[in-house]
């Protein structure tokens, strides 16, 4: 455990000399799928990042390069022998990393680098079974994912999650489906996006009803839903069975939840959606309404009457109330 808070002091301290490049690239996302493709070596073991002082020296010398150590403990892909320590350079000073991680990485002189994106992906430290690597990559990379989906660290678990384009199907019903209840609202989001991309129909309602739970009444804006769930949620072509059940959800108190099912519904592109659509003309949200407009002039193959969300905006009550007069 000190070890751990030690690491995290230092990172703190590191981020802080870097503040303005760092916290901007925080976000980038890895595809271990893709980005896998372009390492010459994927390994698994802990970032040991450099003094503060010697950042604030390169800093001061005008180089944006940051040199740390990983300490290699598992080798997922290429030639390197586990168990030895390296230096590894991050060159546009963004530090990614968080103190357990595994890294996308090619050689650059005596040194290494990120193969794609200087960003690392947290997995677990511990090992919950014995790994062996095999000449299978992607087989070495979903051993990590799954053992990752067995931490007790919900920022590990997520990241696994968000990595599950690697699992099987196999995969997500034994590792990924009991995330469902955890008791960590993101957690079961993710787990529930993961199982509607692999199609797990069934946790579509589930999946909105978590979403109501994560914006509450008063969040309109759904900061707190992950990215992953929704945009599983909003490219799903509906089932009739799912029809009823998304559109008893234009009566929820989550102006999110309501864009989401108006969304669904829009998508749908069935006569059955038309009533459910034309009640959320009605709706105290615009984009909800939107929805509706858009939605309707595409079932009843009137794009005309389809605008763009700044036409619709323009004049909003010429096409709610165009289609009024024709339902």
């Amino acid at each position: 455990m000190c070890k751990k808070v030690s690491v995290l002091v230092v990172l703190v301290a590191v981020a802080a000399c870097f503040a303005s490049t760092s916290l901007a690239a925080v976000s980038i996302p890895v595809d271990l799928k893709r980005d896998s493709e372009d390492a010459e070596f994927i390994c698994v073991g802990e970032t040991i990042p450099p003094h503060a002082n010697d950042v604030r020296a390169r800093q001061a010398a005008g180089s944006s390069e940051v040199t740390c150590r990983f300490r290699i403990d598992r080798v997922l892909k290429g030639d390197i022998e586990p168990g030895q320590t390296i230096e590894l350079k991050y060159l546009y000073g963004q530090q990614h990393y968080s103190g357990y991680d595994l890294v996308m990485l090619k050689r650059s002189g005596d040194s290494f680098v990120y193969s794609r994106i200087e960003c690392s992906v947290p997995v677990s430290e511990e090992a919950y079974s014995v790994y062996k690597k095999s000449g299978d990559v992607m087989a070495n990379l979903r051993w990590e994912m799954i053992n990752s989906l067995q931490s007790s660290s919900e920022w590990v678990v997520h990241s696994a999650l968000a990595q599950a384009g690697i699992l099987t199907k196999s995969d997500i019903e034994v590792y990924t489906k009991p995330k469902i209840n955890d008791p960590d609202l993101r957690t079961q989001a993710s787990a529930l996006g993961v199982c509607i991309a692999a199609g797990m129909d069934g946790y579509v309602i589930p999946a909105l009803e978590v979403v109501e739970k994560l914006c509450g009444s008063d969040n309109n804006e759904g900061s707190g839903v992950p990215t992953s769930l929704l945009n599983q949620l909003t490219k799903l072509q509906i089932k009739p069975a799912m029809m009823a059940p998304v559109a008893a959800k234009l009566d929820s108190k989550s102006a999110e939840v309501r864009r989401i099912a108006s969304f669904m519904l829009r998508q749908s592109k069935v006569d059955a959606a038309v009533p459910y659509l034309k009640s959320a003309l009605n709706d105290s949200d615009s984009e909800v309404r939107y929805n509706a407009v858009f939605g309707i002039a595409m079932i009843k193959g009137d794009p005309k009457h389809a605008p763009s969300m700044d036409k619709f905006t323009e004049d909003e009550q010429a096409y709610i109330g165009y289609w009024k007069s024709q339902l």
